[in-house]
């Protein structure tokens, strides 16, 4: 399970809108230099807004800025980073492959670079519908694992 800690920012009927600060594990990270959320971080958008169902705490349980602790299936995001990673460059390599193929005779190399930037677009968008289809299934919705009192300043 991987977990991130947040903040409330609102209650509602059934879920929390948590805000998150990404940033908890980036020391320990060896990969700072060519991290994308290290870089966000640094230019200010370092939170990110989750809508996150309560499971079986009572929405009485948990009150605006409560501190909590979230949590993801490990397998959700490794399947999900290779969809997003994998599948553009297969399509584009087998766009690149049927090119050379069937078009590169006829057409040259301009058909082939066009085929792989079609494979690339093709594989974006299938990455695209799959999000949106698939952004409410339970297995990729973070779920509460703690919650903690705001502390009063």
């Amino acid at each position: 399970m991987i977990t991130e800690t947040g903040r409330v920012l609102a209650v509602e009927e059934g879920y929390l809108w948590v805000a998150t600060i990404q940033t908890s594990t980036c020391n320990s990270c060896k990969a700072q230099v060519g991290c994308g959320q290290r870089l966000m971080a640094k230019l200010g958008q370092d939170e990110a807004l989750l809508k996150v169902g309560l499971g079986d705490y009572p929405a009485k349980a948990v009150s605006v800025n409560d501190q909590v602790v979230l949590g993801i299936a490990e397998e959700a995001v490794v399947k999900a980073s290779m969809l997003a990673y994998m599948l553009p460059l297969l399509l584009m390599l087998l766009a690149v492959l049927a090119a050379q193929q069937w078009l590169a005779p006829n057409f040259g190399e301009p058909a082939v670079i066009l085929s792989a930037i079609t494979g690339l677009a093709a594989g974006a968008l299938i990455i695209y519908w799959h999000g949106r289809s698939s952004s409410y299934q339970e297995q990729y919705q973070p779920i509460l694992l703690d919650h903690h009192l705001a502390v009063a300043a």
